[in-house]
Protein backbone atom coordinates (compact mmCIF):
# COMPACT_ATOMS: atom_id res chain seq x y z
CA UNK A 1 0.00 0.00 0.00
CA UNK A 2 2.91 2.52 0.53
CA UNK A 3 4.52 1.62 -2.48
CA UNK A 4 1.34 2.41 -4.40
CA UNK A 5 1.14 5.82 -2.26
CA UNK A 6 4.60 6.63 -3.37
CA UNK A 7 3.86 5.89 -7.13
CA UNK A 8 1.16 7.96 -7.07
CA UNK A 9 2.62 10.76 -5.85
CA UNK A 10 5.58 10.35 -7.75
CA UNK A 11 3.61 10.65 -11.01
CA UNK A 12 1.88 13.58 -9.58
CA UNK A 13 5.22 15.12 -8.44
CA UNK A 14 6.78 14.88 -12.41
CA UNK A 15 3.91 16.92 -14.08
CA UNK A 16 4.33 19.61 -11.36
CA UNK A 17 7.67 20.09 -11.53
CA UNK A 18 7.93 20.29 -14.93
CA UNK A 19 5.29 22.72 -14.99
CA UNK A 20 7.32 24.84 -12.09
CA UNK A 21 10.20 24.71 -14.71
CA UNK A 22 8.56 25.60 -17.58
CA UNK A 23 7.78 28.57 -15.66
CA UNK A 24 10.83 29.32 -14.19
CA UNK A 25 12.37 29.19 -18.35
CA UNK A 26 9.71 31.67 -19.10
CA UNK A 27 10.30 34.33 -16.74
CA UNK A 28 14.08 34.18 -17.10
CA UNK A 29 13.50 34.23 -20.71
CA UNK A 30 11.13 37.37 -20.55
CA UNK A 31 13.72 38.96 -18.20
CA UNK A 32 16.69 38.25 -20.68
CA UNK A 33 14.79 39.77 -23.09
CA UNK A 34 14.29 42.71 -21.52
CA UNK A 35 17.96 43.15 -20.32
CA UNK A 36 19.04 42.55 -23.88
CA UNK A 37 16.99 45.22 -25.29
CA UNK A 38 17.85 47.92 -22.31
CA UNK A 39 21.77 47.10 -22.95
CA UNK A 40 21.73 45.67 -19.34
CA UNK A 41 24.19 42.92 -18.28
CA UNK A 42 24.00 41.05 -15.01
CA UNK A 43 26.71 42.61 -13.19
CA UNK A 44 24.46 46.41 -14.72
CA UNK A 45 21.29 44.13 -12.83
CA UNK A 46 23.03 43.40 -9.76
CA UNK A 47 24.61 46.87 -9.02
CA UNK A 48 21.20 48.31 -9.34
CA UNK A 49 19.93 46.00 -7.30
CA UNK A 50 22.32 47.32 -5.04
CA UNK A 51 21.35 51.03 -5.38
CA UNK A 52 17.82 49.93 -4.60
CA UNK A 53 19.26 48.74 -1.11
CA UNK A 54 18.77 45.41 -2.01
CA UNK A 55 21.20 42.91 -2.22
CA UNK A 56 21.08 39.25 -4.41
CA UNK A 57 24.17 37.31 -5.01
CA UNK A 58 25.76 36.70 -8.49
CA UNK A 59 25.40 33.28 -8.38
CA UNK A 60 21.37 33.49 -7.68
CA UNK A 61 20.83 36.29 -10.07
CA UNK A 62 22.99 33.81 -12.70
CA UNK A 63 21.40 30.88 -11.84
CA UNK A 64 17.53 32.83 -12.26
CA UNK A 65 18.09 34.26 -15.55
CA UNK A 66 19.30 31.08 -16.38
CA UNK A 67 15.97 29.45 -15.47
CA UNK A 68 17.49 26.99 -13.19
CA UNK A 69 16.32 27.54 -9.99
CA UNK A 70 13.10 29.34 -8.76
CA UNK A 71 12.51 33.05 -8.40
CA UNK A 72 11.11 34.32 -4.73
CA UNK A 73 8.85 36.61 -4.78
CA UNK A 74 11.13 39.46 -3.59
CA UNK A 75 13.50 38.53 -5.61
CA UNK A 76 11.29 38.76 -8.85
CA UNK A 77 9.87 42.37 -7.29
CA UNK A 78 12.81 43.63 -7.29
CA UNK A 79 14.75 42.80 -10.62
CA UNK A 80 11.62 44.47 -12.06
CA UNK A 81 11.53 47.59 -10.10
CA UNK A 82 15.58 47.50 -11.08
CA UNK A 83 14.43 46.90 -14.78
CA UNK A 84 12.20 49.54 -14.30
CA UNK A 85 9.35 46.89 -15.95
CA UNK A 86 6.06 46.12 -14.29
CA UNK A 87 6.18 42.56 -13.16
CA UNK A 88 2.78 42.01 -14.05
CA UNK A 89 3.92 42.00 -17.75
CA UNK A 90 6.70 39.41 -16.87
CA UNK A 91 4.23 37.05 -15.36
CA UNK A 92 1.96 37.37 -17.74
CA UNK A 93 1.22 35.08 -20.00
CA UNK A 94 -0.36 37.15 -22.95
CA UNK A 95 1.40 40.37 -22.25
CA UNK A 96 1.69 41.84 -26.32
CA UNK A 97 5.33 42.14 -25.86
CA UNK A 98 5.65 38.65 -24.92
CA UNK A 99 3.60 36.92 -27.29
CA UNK A 100 4.08 33.41 -28.07
CA UNK A 101 4.61 31.83 -31.41
CA UNK A 102 1.05 31.16 -33.04
CA UNK A 103 1.95 28.11 -35.50
CA UNK A 104 -1.48 26.74 -36.60
CA UNK A 105 -2.19 29.68 -39.10
CA UNK A 106 -0.48 31.18 -42.39
CA UNK A 107 -0.24 34.69 -41.23
CA UNK A 108 1.54 33.96 -38.17
CA UNK A 109 4.17 35.97 -36.67
CA UNK A 110 6.75 33.86 -35.67
CA UNK A 111 8.52 35.46 -32.37
CA UNK A 112 10.44 32.01 -30.64
CA UNK A 113 13.86 31.94 -31.32
CA UNK A 114 14.50 28.25 -31.70
CA UNK A 115 11.45 27.98 -34.77
CA UNK A 116 12.54 25.88 -37.45
CA UNK A 117 11.46 29.49 -39.52
CA UNK A 118 15.17 31.42 -38.10
CA UNK A 119 17.18 28.37 -39.69
CA UNK A 120 19.96 30.17 -41.41
CA UNK A 121 19.49 33.62 -40.29
CA UNK A 122 21.70 33.69 -36.55
CA UNK A 123 25.26 35.26 -37.14
CA UNK A 124 26.91 38.33 -37.37
CA UNK A 125 26.52 40.64 -40.19
CA UNK A 126 27.99 43.83 -41.65
CA UNK A 127 26.02 46.91 -42.24
CA UNK A 128 26.13 49.83 -44.85
CA UNK A 129 23.66 52.87 -45.35
CA UNK A 130 23.56 56.48 -46.36
CA UNK A 131 24.58 58.86 -43.59
CA UNK A 132 21.03 60.82 -42.81
CA UNK A 133 23.20 63.83 -42.32
CA UNK A 134 22.14 66.30 -45.43
CA UNK A 135 25.74 67.78 -45.40
CA UNK A 136 27.32 64.30 -45.24
CA UNK A 137 27.80 62.00 -48.41
CA UNK A 138 29.17 58.85 -46.39
CA UNK A 139 28.22 55.12 -46.07
CA UNK A 140 27.98 54.14 -42.60
CA UNK A 141 28.72 50.82 -41.06
CA UNK A 142 28.12 48.68 -38.50
CA UNK A 143 27.56 45.38 -37.21
CA UNK A 144 24.57 43.21 -36.57
CA UNK A 145 23.94 40.24 -34.56
CA UNK A 146 21.15 37.99 -34.78
CA UNK A 147 20.55 35.10 -32.20
CA UNK A 148 18.26 32.92 -30.33
CA UNK A 149 17.72 34.20 -26.69
CA UNK A 150 19.32 31.97 -23.93
CA UNK A 151 15.75 30.00 -23.54
CA UNK A 152 14.84 29.88 -26.83
CA UNK A 153 11.92 32.48 -26.76
CA UNK A 154 13.33 34.95 -28.83
CA UNK A 155 15.34 35.91 -31.86
CA UNK A 156 17.65 38.65 -30.62
CA UNK A 157 18.78 41.61 -32.34
CA UNK A 158 21.90 44.24 -31.46
CA UNK A 159 23.18 46.49 -33.72
CA UNK A 160 26.79 48.21 -33.06
CA UNK A 161 26.85 51.78 -35.51
CA UNK A 162 30.19 53.48 -36.22
CA UNK A 163 29.30 56.77 -35.98
CA UNK A 164 32.50 57.41 -38.13
CA UNK A 165 33.11 60.33 -35.13
CA UNK A 166 35.32 60.68 -32.32
CA UNK A 167 34.83 61.76 -28.33
CA UNK A 168 36.82 64.68 -27.17
CA UNK A 169 39.43 61.77 -25.96
CA UNK A 170 39.89 60.59 -29.40
CA UNK A 171 37.48 57.54 -28.53
CA UNK A 172 35.39 56.14 -31.71
CA UNK A 173 31.71 56.93 -30.78
CA UNK A 174 29.42 54.10 -31.57
CA UNK A 175 25.53 53.63 -30.98
CA UNK A 176 24.36 50.54 -29.76
CA UNK A 177 20.94 49.07 -30.30
CA UNK A 178 19.08 45.82 -28.58
CA UNK A 179 15.92 44.43 -29.83
CA UNK A 180 13.93 41.27 -31.12
CA UNK A 181 13.89 39.92 -35.28
CA UNK A 182 10.08 38.69 -35.90
CA UNK A 183 9.01 36.71 -38.86
CA UNK A 184 5.94 36.77 -40.40
CA UNK A 185 5.23 34.16 -42.72
CA UNK A 186 2.13 35.40 -44.80
CA UNK A 187 3.88 38.56 -45.33
CA UNK A 188 7.33 36.72 -46.46
CA UNK A 189 8.76 39.46 -44.33
CA UNK A 190 11.40 39.38 -41.87
CA UNK A 191 10.78 42.55 -38.70
CA UNK A 192 13.60 43.97 -36.79
CA UNK A 193 12.73 46.76 -33.83
CA UNK A 194 15.77 47.76 -32.50
CA UNK A 195 16.24 50.09 -29.47
CA UNK A 196 18.51 52.64 -27.91
CA UNK A 197 18.09 53.24 -24.35
CA UNK A 198 20.70 55.65 -24.07
CA UNK A 199 20.06 57.81 -26.93
CA UNK A 200 16.42 57.70 -26.50
CA UNK A 201 15.76 56.32 -29.79
CA UNK A 202 13.21 53.65 -31.50
CA UNK A 203 14.04 52.20 -35.16
CA UNK A 204 12.90 49.28 -37.52
CA UNK A 205 13.89 47.95 -40.53
CA UNK A 206 12.27 44.83 -42.59
CA UNK A 207 13.98 42.73 -45.36
CA UNK A 208 12.30 40.19 -47.43
CA UNK A 209 12.22 36.74 -45.72
CA UNK A 210 12.75 32.68 -47.41
CA UNK A 211 12.75 29.98 -45.60
CA UNK A 212 16.46 28.29 -45.63
CA UNK A 213 16.56 24.85 -45.37
CA UNK A 214 20.48 24.24 -45.47
CA UNK A 215 22.59 27.02 -45.97
CA UNK A 216 22.95 30.70 -44.27
CA UNK A 217 21.56 33.89 -45.48
CA UNK A 218 24.18 35.69 -47.15
CA UNK A 219 23.12 39.35 -47.91
CA UNK A 220 19.82 41.27 -48.04
CA UNK A 221 18.64 45.15 -48.96
CA UNK A 222 16.48 46.01 -46.01
CA UNK A 223 14.35 49.19 -45.92
CA UNK A 224 15.11 51.39 -42.45
CA UNK A 225 12.47 53.86 -40.75
CA UNK A 226 14.14 55.96 -38.38
CA UNK A 227 14.56 59.98 -37.19
CA UNK A 228 17.35 61.33 -39.04
CA UNK A 229 21.09 62.35 -37.46
CA UNK A 230 22.03 65.26 -36.85
CA UNK A 231 20.47 68.42 -35.24
CA UNK A 232 17.42 68.31 -37.43
CA UNK A 233 15.92 65.39 -36.36
CA UNK A 234 13.26 64.33 -39.21
CA UNK A 235 11.38 60.80 -39.71
CA UNK A 236 13.31 59.28 -42.58
CA UNK A 237 13.46 55.80 -44.40
CA UNK A 238 16.06 54.48 -46.04
CA UNK A 239 17.96 51.48 -47.44
CA UNK A 240 20.53 49.38 -45.58
CA UNK A 241 22.70 46.23 -47.10
CA UNK A 242 23.38 43.53 -44.33
CA UNK A 243 25.45 40.80 -45.76
CA UNK A 244 27.54 38.62 -43.85
CA UNK A 245 31.05 39.11 -46.07
CA UNK A 246 32.52 42.66 -44.75
CA UNK A 247 32.64 45.01 -48.10
CA UNK A 248 36.10 47.28 -48.29
CA UNK A 249 35.34 50.68 -49.85
CA UNK A 250 31.97 50.41 -50.46
CA UNK A 251 31.52 54.12 -51.45
CA UNK A 252 33.88 53.17 -54.10
CA UNK A 253 31.97 49.30 -55.09
CA UNK A 254 29.42 49.31 -57.87
CA UNK A 255 26.96 48.11 -54.80
CA UNK A 256 26.94 51.38 -53.69
CA UNK A 257 24.12 52.21 -56.02
CA UNK A 258 21.76 49.52 -54.57
CA UNK A 259 21.50 52.16 -51.41
CA UNK A 260 19.65 54.73 -53.09
CA UNK A 261 16.21 54.92 -53.13
CA UNK A 262 14.80 53.74 -56.85
CA UNK A 263 12.53 53.52 -59.60
CA UNK A 264 12.48 51.44 -62.60
CA UNK A 265 13.70 53.61 -64.86
CA UNK A 266 17.22 55.20 -63.81
CA UNK A 267 17.83 59.17 -64.56
CA UNK A 268 21.36 60.87 -64.78
CA UNK A 269 22.20 63.94 -65.32
CA UNK A 270 24.89 65.15 -67.70
CA UNK A 271 27.36 65.42 -65.13
CA UNK A 272 27.12 62.15 -63.52
CA UNK A 273 26.93 60.35 -66.95
CA UNK A 274 30.55 61.61 -67.82
CA UNK A 275 31.54 60.65 -64.69
CA UNK A 276 29.75 56.58 -65.07
CA UNK A 277 31.36 56.46 -68.81
CA UNK A 278 35.10 57.47 -67.47
CA UNK A 279 34.23 54.24 -64.62
CA UNK A 280 36.50 51.49 -65.33
CA UNK A 281 33.99 48.68 -63.90
CA UNK A 282 31.42 49.70 -66.47
CA UNK A 283 31.74 47.09 -69.16
CA UNK A 284 32.63 48.21 -72.53
CA UNK A 285 29.74 46.87 -74.34
CA UNK A 286 27.54 49.54 -72.15
CA UNK A 287 29.88 51.96 -72.66
CA UNK A 288 30.26 52.42 -76.25
CA UNK A 289 26.15 52.09 -76.51
CA UNK A 290 26.01 54.74 -74.08
CA UNK A 291 28.35 56.75 -75.66
CA UNK A 292 26.30 56.79 -78.59
CA UNK A 293 22.84 57.47 -76.97
CA UNK A 294 24.28 60.37 -75.33
CA UNK A 295 25.45 62.42 -78.55
CA UNK A 296 23.98 65.70 -79.02
CA UNK A 297 21.78 65.56 -76.08
CA UNK A 298 22.75 67.81 -72.93
CA UNK A 299 20.13 66.98 -70.33
CA UNK A 300 19.16 64.28 -68.11
CA UNK A 301 18.80 60.74 -69.27
CA UNK A 302 16.31 58.20 -68.64
CA UNK A 303 17.40 54.60 -68.44
CA UNK A 304 15.16 51.52 -68.26
CA UNK A 305 16.17 49.19 -66.20
CA UNK A 306 14.08 46.66 -67.55
CA UNK A 307 15.54 47.39 -71.28
CA UNK A 308 19.00 46.24 -69.54
CA UNK A 309 17.61 43.15 -68.15
CA UNK A 310 16.33 42.20 -71.23
CA UNK A 311 19.16 42.17 -73.36
CA UNK A 312 20.15 38.60 -74.22
CA UNK A 313 23.50 39.55 -76.10
CA UNK A 314 25.47 40.34 -72.52
CA UNK A 315 26.21 38.05 -69.67
CA UNK A 316 24.14 38.40 -66.50
CA UNK A 317 27.00 39.74 -64.56
CA UNK A 318 27.46 42.57 -67.13
CA UNK A 319 24.09 43.48 -67.01
CA UNK A 320 24.24 43.56 -63.09
CA UNK A 321 27.25 45.74 -63.10
CA UNK A 322 26.11 47.84 -65.66
CA UNK A 323 22.63 48.72 -63.57
CA UNK A 324 24.39 49.03 -60.24
CA UNK A 325 26.66 51.42 -61.57
CA UNK A 326 23.66 53.35 -63.37
CA UNK A 327 22.49 53.40 -60.14
CA UNK A 328 25.74 54.54 -58.07
CA UNK A 329 25.86 57.90 -60.64
CA UNK A 330 21.76 57.90 -60.76
CA UNK A 331 20.01 61.22 -59.18
CA UNK A 332 18.22 58.65 -56.72
CA UNK A 333 17.40 59.67 -53.14
CA UNK A 334 19.78 58.68 -50.60
CA UNK A 335 16.74 58.74 -48.20
CA UNK A 336 13.45 60.46 -47.62
CA UNK A 337 12.23 63.06 -45.02
CA UNK A 338 9.00 64.47 -43.60
CA UNK A 339 10.19 67.91 -43.23
CA UNK A 340 9.06 70.38 -41.10
CA UNK A 341 7.96 72.76 -44.35
CA UNK A 342 5.98 69.40 -45.73
CA UNK A 343 3.83 68.92 -42.47
CA UNK A 344 3.63 73.18 -42.48
CA UNK A 345 2.12 72.51 -46.65
CA UNK A 346 -0.57 69.88 -45.37
CA UNK A 347 -1.55 71.50 -42.71
CA UNK A 348 -2.33 74.73 -44.45
CA UNK A 349 -4.34 72.82 -47.24
CA UNK A 350 -6.29 70.88 -44.68
CA UNK A 351 -7.29 73.75 -42.80
CA UNK A 352 -9.13 75.24 -45.62
CA UNK A 353 -10.42 72.30 -47.28
CA UNK A 354 -13.64 71.83 -46.89
CA UNK A 355 -15.63 68.21 -47.30
CA UNK A 356 -17.89 68.03 -50.82
CA UNK A 357 -21.80 67.80 -49.68
CA UNK A 358 -22.62 64.15 -49.18
CA UNK A 359 -24.97 62.49 -51.61
CA UNK A 360 -27.97 61.00 -50.14
CA UNK A 361 -28.36 57.40 -49.74
CA UNK A 362 -30.19 56.42 -52.39
CA UNK A 363 -27.44 57.75 -54.73
CA UNK A 364 -29.64 60.19 -56.46
CA UNK A 365 -28.83 63.65 -55.08
CA UNK A 366 -27.89 64.83 -58.73
CA UNK A 367 -32.04 63.95 -60.07
CA UNK A 368 -32.61 65.96 -56.46
CA UNK A 369 -30.81 69.00 -57.09
CA UNK A 370 -32.12 69.27 -61.20
CA UNK A 371 -35.68 68.91 -59.56
CA UNK A 372 -34.92 71.67 -56.98
CA UNK A 373 -33.72 73.82 -59.78
CA UNK A 374 -36.82 73.13 -62.21
CA UNK A 375 -39.14 74.67 -59.25
CA UNK A 376 -37.04 77.65 -58.43
CA UNK A 377 -37.10 78.73 -62.28
CA UNK A 378 -40.88 77.96 -62.44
Amino acid sequence: MKKLQSDEESLLKKPTEEFSRNCYQTIAGKLDSIMKQKGISQADLKKKCAENNYFISQGTLSRILQGTTSISLPNLLQICKALNEDITAVLSDDAPRYRKEITDTVSSLIYRGDNRAFHGYFGTYHCYFYSTISSEDVILHGLLNLEKSQTGSRCLANLILETGKNDQRGNPIQKKYHGEMVISMSMNTAYCTLTSEEIGEICYFLFHYDQINYEDLVCRLALVATASAGGNRLPTVHRMLISRKKIHNIAEHYLAGQLLLNHSDILLSEENMAQLLTDPELPDYYRNNLEKLIQGKSCYMRISELAIRANHLVSSEDKIKCICLLRKYSSGAKYSKVGSKADEFTYQVLKKYKEPPAEDADGDGDETEKIRHKKTAA
